[in-house]
C-alpha cells in the first residue's frame, strides 16, 4: 500500500547524498584554507577520491548519515538563538561578536565533539566489546552512562554554575 510519506526509495539515494556532502565539505575546506595551493584541479580531485573512498566504506556512510542530522539541528538551533536575540533588540555587532567569544565557540565545539563521539559509538560500537550475542557492548554502556538523566542534570547544573561565576566575577564597564 502506498502512503503519502513513503520514503523507502530514499534509502537507495542516501549514499549519493553522503558522497556529495563529503565532496562539498572537503572541497570548501581546501578552497578556503588553500592547503594544496590555488590549483582547482588538485582541489577538486582530492575530495573526489576521498568521497569515493567514503562511498566504498559502509561504516563511513552510516557515520555520515548519523551525524549529519544532528549537525543540521545544531546549526538551526544556533541560528534560531541568534535570530531570537536580534528580534529582542540586540545589535548586529554583538551577535557577530559571539563567534569570537571563547565561551560560545568552546560550547559549540563540545557539542560537535559529543555528536561525533555519539556517531562513532552508534556506528562502530560493536568493535569495543560484546563478544557474546546476548552481552551488552561497551558502546551501549558508555551511551547509557553519558545520557543518564542524573549525568545530564549534573552537567547542566555545572554549566549554569560556571556561567554564573563568570558573569558575577566580570567587571562592568
Amino acid at each position: 500500500m502506498v502512503t503519502p510519506l513513503d520514503i523507502g526509495l530514499l534509502e537507495y539515494v542516501v549514499p549519493i547524498f553522503s558522497f556529495l556532502l563529503v565532496y562539498a565539505v572537503l572541497y570548501a575546506i581546501l578552497i578556503k584554507t588553500k592547503i594544496l595551493g590555488d590549483n582547482n584541479l588538485v582541489n577538486s580531485v582530492v575530495p573526489l577520491a576521498i568521497s569515493i573512498l567514503f562511498l566504498l566504506m559502509p561504516g563511513a556512510v552510516s557515520f555520515i548519515n548519523f551525524i549529519t542530522p544532528w549537525f543540521v539541528v545544531l546549526v538551526i538551533v544556533g541560528f534560531a538563538v541568534a535570530l531570537l536575540f536580534l528580534f529582542l533588540g540586540v545589535s548586529d555587532e554583538t551577535v557577530k561578536g559571539w563567534a569570537h567569544n571563547p565561551t560560545i565557540y568552546w560550547t559549540a565545539l563540545i557539542f560537535m565533539m559529543i555528536i561525533i563521539i555519539a556517531g562513532l559509538i552508534h556506528v562502530f560500537g560493536n568493535f569495543f566489546g560484546a563478544p557474546d550475542p546476548g552481552a551488552v557492548s561497551a558502546g551501549a554502556e558508555i551511551e547509557f552512562s553519558i545520557f543518564h538523566p542524573k549525568i545530564i542534570a549534573t552537567i547542566f547544573v555545572l554549566i549554569v554554575a560556571a556561567f554564573s561565576v563568570k558573569f558575577i566575577s566580570e567587571e562592568h564597564k
